[in-house]
């Protein structure tokens, strides 16, 4: 599985994790595990460890869900949110824009307010966490359902359409926000 993190650190708060976004799409098709989850970012990097735990993550149907936890260690804490998005892979990183809704970079992420066609069955399109007051070390269990498909979709602003298709063919786990 090639699920990627994304973090961004706080600029006011040193090993402060400001903001934790993940983002899959249709972990539904995925079949291998999750014991090893590289990271794109975060910049600047944060002093301590960050962990993205994803269970489970073999053998899973359209609608399931899947369970996230972020970790973090070595004076590395949680601050802000923990956002969870359905979004293309692939790419080596993901800023606010890209991550979000809004404007013509928001092309990664689905827009669940302007689908313009098809479905991922039995997917969520987004989840947060938080807010967290930068003491954390460890979120809450985030529950996720994923699916398997193909969506076309806008931005908030009428960007698009944009495409993603998730099966067996185009396994998706998405690379979070930095």
């Amino acid at each position: 599985m090639s699920t990627h993190q994304v973090l961004r650190s706080s600029r006011r708060a040193a090993g402060a994790l400001a903001a934790v976004a993940i983002s899959f799409a249709a972990l539904a098709t995925l079949a291998g595990s999750a014991s090893a989850l590289p990271s794109i970012g975060p910049t600047p990097t944060p002093s301590g460890t960050v962990t993205l735990n994803a269970s489970p993550v073999t053998g899973l149907a359209n609608g399931q869900t899947v369970t996230l936890t972020v970790g973090t260690g070595s004076g590395t804490t949680l601050i802000g949110y923990v956002s969870v998005h359905v979004c293309q892979d692939g790419f080596t990183s993901y800023g606010s824009t890209t991550f979000g809704f809004d404007g013509a970079a928001a092309s990664r992420c689905v827009y669940q307010n302007r689908i313009v066609s098809g479905t991922l069955t039995g997917s969520d399109f987004e989840a947060i966490s938080g807010p967290y007051a930068g003491t954390e070390t460890t979120s809450l269990p985030i529950a996720f359902q994923v699916g398997a498909g193909t969506i076309s979709w806008a931005t908030d602003d009428g960007y698009g359409p944009f495409t993603l298709t998730a099966d067996p063919t185009h396994r998706r786990a998405g690379q979070p926000r930095g």
